[in-house]
């Protein structure tokens, strides 16, 4: 875990799951498979791009005065993302189907690992738990 919690993280978010995932994406498309390997790189920038506006939003949103607020940040946030997702999608879709399958699985599997490394480089034990 030293070395997870050692990179400088963009927000909060550890650059190291989206690269291994870019990486696998540029080895799948070695392997003879480019759209594949395109789509998993543009998955995992996604991600990348997905943490970072979220960190974003919620350090806006934890500065609110109101819950009300605090609620509008988020949303506003949540659905400039999902706009952000649907056009990339719709260009994908356009360009390579399969290449927009593998964005959607290099999406969800470099959130899945930003979150795995959030959660491990954090000293959270029930001692010092909310």
């Amino acid at each position: 875990m030293r070395v997870l919690s050692s990179v400088p993280a963009i927000g909060r978010v550890n650059p190291l799951a989206p690269a291994a995932v870019i990486v696998a994406g540029m080895a799948v498309a070695v392997v003879g498979r480019p759209w594949i390997g395109a789509g998993l790189a543009i998955g995992a920038i996604l991600a990348l791009l997905n943490g970072m506006l979220l960190s974003r939003r919620v350090d806006v949103a934890a500065d609110t005065d109101n819950t009300a607020g605090a609620l509008l940040v988020m949303q506003a946030g949540l659905m400039a993302t999902f706009f952000l997702v649907g056009i990339a999608t719709i260009v994908l879709v356009k360009i390579s189907l399969p290449m927009a399958v593998a964005a959607a699985a290099g999406f969800a599997v470099t959130q899945m690992a930003v979150l795995a490394v959030f959660y491990l480089t954090r000293d959270i034990t029930s001692e010092n738990a909310p």
